[in-house]
C-alpha cells in the first residue's frame, strides 16, 4: 500500500498530533523502537501516515508498536488503541491480501475444487457485463449442486485465466544474441531459439476496456512484462532479474528496462515490489534483486531510482524483518529474516492451505500460514530448508529462520544502491550504504559463516528466541542452532561479494566441491530428498547462474576443469538434451541424469516455457560456456 512521511514532530502528551486522544498507553518499553515505557510517549516520535485502499482508514504509527491511532477520512473522532488489543505482532490481526473479490466467494470456488488449479480462478477477469455481487450469489447457489456447477457458475460471470493479457504489437528490435557463435553450430541454433522466444513470453495489458483494476487481479504495469509462462501468466520479482539481463543482452534494450522500470512502478504506487504482479501477491515479496540489476542496467534508471531503492531497501530491513543477535563479546550486529506481512491463506493456492491446516487451532493456522507466505517470499517454495522435521509442510517455521541468501542479497543492494548513488552524484547516500555493506559482511562473517563447515549456514531460532525477536529484543549467536542438511544457498555469498576475506572465499568454494550437489545434470538445490521441489534432485537456473559467476570470481579463469565450468556444462547439457528432445525448457530439471528430464515435486505439475531458464542458457553462453556443445 501507499506510506507517506511527512515530518518528524516533538510534541508533548498534552498536545498529541491530529486531536489524538492523549491518554497515554500503558506497557513495558518496547526496545525495537525505543518506545514509550510506564506511560510517557517518546517525544521525538516520528508520525508517519498510511493510506490504507483496503482497510480505507488512515492510521498513525508512533514509536510504540502497540498503539495505534486511526481515523478514517472525513471523521474527526480518534482514539488510542488499547494495550492487549490487536497489535502489528499479535497472530490475531490478519489482514486479507489486496484481492478484487469478496473472500466469501474466494472460499466458495476454491474450496468446492471447480478448478484443479486454483490459481486459475484468481487469475480470471470478471465480465464487462456482470458484477461481483451478481457472480458471488450466483456460484453460492451452484454450492449444494458440486464442483461442476460451480465451475459453470463462475465461466457466466469470468473470462479465462489470461485473457486480461495480450502480446506487444512489436519489439524494439529482432532479437539476436551477438556472441559470435560459429554459424551452424549448436550454440548458434539453440541461442537464436531461445533469443526469439521472447516475442512469446511478453506480454502487456489488454487494451480491451471491459477489463480494468477493479475487474482483474492484474497491476496496471506501464511496460511489457516477460511472464515465464504456464501457470505463471504475471512476471515475477526475482524473475526479472535474469530476464531483465537477457533480454538486453539479446538486444532488446528497450524490452529489458521495462521490465525493470515495472518494478520501480510498484515500488512508486505500492511501496514494496510484490512477489509477482498480481494483488493476491501484495502480502509479500522476493528476494530484493532490483537494486543489482539497475546497476548493470544503467539505461533503465528513472530520475527517482534512488529514492524508490530507499524506500524497498527500509520496507526489506525494518519492522519484523530485522533480527538483532548478540555476539559473544557482547557486540549486536542486525541480520534480515523472510516475513510475509498476511498470516492468511494463499488466494492461488487456498485449498491446499486450508487443508494442510485444517486440524490445527486459529491462532496456529494463522502462524502457519504466515510460515508458508514467507518461504514464497524466499522464492524456494517449498524446502526442507524452512521445515522443522525436514519433511512435513506443516512443520514450516520459515519466519524463526535468519537465511544466508537474503542477506547476502541485501549486502549485494546495498552495495549496488552506494554504486548507483555515487554515479548519480548523491554522495551521502554512498557514504552510508557502502559502510551498511561492510556491517553487513561483518554480521554474515560473525553469525552466519560455520568455521567447522568451511561454509555459511542457516541459523534457526528456538521458540523462546523468536518471540524475544518479535518484541525487538536482541537473541544470543550461542543459542543460534545450524539448519541441517547442505543447500545450494549456503554459497549465494559467493555470488554476492560477501566473503569476510579471499581464503574464506576459497574454503566456500572447496566446500561446495565436496558438498555432493554437484550431479550429472547440474548443481541440485540440496542434498536432502523431501518431494518438495526446492530439494533434491532439483536443478533450478538461477541457483546455477549465481554459484557461477560466484564460483568465476575465484578460480582459474584458464582452468578447463575449473568448478564453474562443471557446473555451467553440467547443467547446459541437461537442458540441452531436453530441448533437443522435446522443443522445450523447463523451469526445473532433475539433476541425477544429463537427459533433459523435467523436475519433479511440489504444489503444481512442471512448467513449460521458460523465463528464467531461456534467460540463464543465454547469459552462460554469451559468458563463454557451453563449448562443449558444438563438438
Amino acid at each position: 500500500l501507499r506510506s507517506f512521511t511527512f515530518r518528524s514532530v516533538t510534541r508533548s502528551p498534552s498536545k498529541p498530533t491530529r486531536r489524538a486522544s492523549a491518554t497515554p498507553a500503558r506497557g513495558r518499553l518496547n526496545q525495537r523502537t525505543n518506545a514509550c515505557s510506564a506511560g510517557k510517549r517518546n517525544p521525538g516520535a516520528t508520525r508517519t501516515w498510511h493510506e490504507g485502499e483496503l482497510a480505507g482508514s488512515w492510521r498513525w504509527w508512533g514509536k510504540c508498536a502497540d498503539r495505534r491511532w486511526r481515523t478514517r477520512p472525513g471523521r474527526r473522532r480518534s482514539h488510542v488503541q488499547a494495550p492487549g488489543k490487536r497489535t502489528m505482532r499479535d497472530d490475531s490481526e490478519k489482514q486479507m491480501p489486496m484481492l478484487w473479490i469478496p473472500k466469501q466467494l474466494l472460499e466458495a470456488v476454491q474450496c468446492s475444487g471447480a478448478f484443479e488449479d486454483c490459481k486459475t480462478f484468481v487469475d480470471m477477469p470478471l465480465q464487462g457485463q456482470t458484477s461481483v455481487e451478481a457472480a458471488t450469489d450466483d456460484v453460492l447457489q451452484a454450492i449444494p449442486d458440486g464442483a461442476e456447477a460451480v465451475r459453470a457458475a463462475v465461466l457466466r460471470h469470468f473470462d479465462e485465466a489470461g485473457s486480461d493479457l495480450d502480446q506487444p504489437l512489436s519489439l524494439s528490435s529482432h532479437p539476436r544474441l551477438d556472441a559470435g557463435f560459429p554459424p551452424g553450430s549448436v550454440r548458434c541454433k539453440w541461442s537464436q531459439w531461445l533469443a526469439e522466444s521472447w516475442t512469446q513470453l511478453l506480454r502487456v495489458r489488454t487494451q480491451d476496456q471491459m477489463y480494468s483494476s477493479r475487474t482483474s487481479s492484474l497491476l496496471p504495469l506501464p511496460y511489457p512484462m516477460v511472464i515465464p509462462a504456464g501457470r505463471f501468466r504475471e512476471s515475477y520479482y526475482w524473475d526479472s532479474y535474469w530476464c531483465a539481463l537477457a533480454l538486453d543482452a539479446c538486444g532488446l534494450h528497450a524490452e529489458g528496462a521495462g521490465a525493470l522500470r515495472n518494478l520501480l512502478w510498484t515500488i512508486r504506487n505500492y511501496g514494496i515490489v510484490p512477489n509477482g504482479t498480481r494483488k493476491y501477491y501484495m502480502g509479500r515479496s522476493q528476494p530484493p534483486l532490483l537494486a543489482a540489476a539497475l546497476e548493470k542496467m544503467p539505461h533503465a534508471r528513472e530520475s527517482d531510482t534512488v529514492q524508490l531503492l530507499l524506500k524497498e531497501y527500509k520496507s526489506a530491513t525494518s519492522g519484523y524483518r530485522a533480527v538483532r543477535v548478540v555476539l559473544e563479546g557482547g557486540e549486536m550486529v542486525t541480520l534480515q529474516r523472510y516475513w510475509s506481512d498476511t498470516a492468511e491463506a494463499r488466494p492461488e493456492s487456498f485449498r491446499e492451505d486450508t487443508e494442510l491446516a485444517q486440524d490445527l487451532s486459529d491462532n496456529e493456522k494463522h502462524k502457519l500460514w504466515r510460515n508458508i507466505s514467507s518461504a514464497c517470499a524466499s522464492g524456494w517454495d517449498f524446502s526442507s530448508r524452512w521445515m522443522q522435521n525436514g519433511f512435513d509442510l506443516k512443520s514450516t517455521c520459515t519466519t524463526r529462520v535468519i537465511p544466508v541468501d537474503l542477506n547476502a542479497f541485501l549486502l549485494k543492494m546495498e552495495c549496488a544502491i552506494a554504486t548507483i548513488a555515487t554515479e548519480a552524484g548523491n554522495e551521502s547516500t554512498y557514504s552510508t550504504f557502502s559502510h551498511l555493506a561492510e556491517q553487513r559482511r561483518h554480521a554474515i562473517d560473525k553469525v552466519l559463516w560455520s568455521k567447522k563447515q568451511k561454509r555459511w549456514q542457516d541459523r534457526i531460532m528456538s521458540e523462546q528466541d523468536f518471540e524475544l525477536s518479535l518484541r525487538g529484543q536482541p537473541i544470543k549467536r550461542k543459542n543460534l542452532n545450524c539448519a541441517d542438511g547442505i543447500f545450494a544457498s549456503d554459497f549465494v555469498p559467493l555470488w554476492c561479494k560477501a566473503e569476510a576475506s579471499p581464503e574464506q572465499a576459497l574454503y566456500a568454494i572447496e566446500s561446495l566441491e565436496k558438498s555432493g550437489l554437484l550431479e550429472e545434470g547440474g548443481l541440485v538445490a540440496s542434498n536432502r530428498s523431501s518431494g518438495q521441489q526446492w530439494d533434491f534432485p532439483n536443478v533450478w537456473p538461477p541457483l546455477v547462474h549465481m554459484l557461477v559467476e560466484g564460483v568465476a570470481k575465484h578460480v582459474d579463469p584458464d582452468n578447463p576443469r575449473s568448478l564453474d565450468k562443471q557446473m555451467a556444462t553440467a547443467f547446459l547439457q541437461n537442458a540441452w538434451q531436453g530441448w533437443n528432445s522435446t522443443g522445450s525448457m523447463y523451469e526445473k530439471y532433475n539433476g541425477c541424469k544429463d537427459c533433459g528430464i523435467a523436475g519433479s515435486g511440489g504444489e503444481y505439475s512442471v512448467q513449460v516455457g521458460f523465463g528464467w531458464t531461456n534467460a540463464v542458457v543465454l547469459l552462460l553462453l554469451r559468458d563463454g560456456y557451453g563449448r562443449e556443445l558444438d563438438d
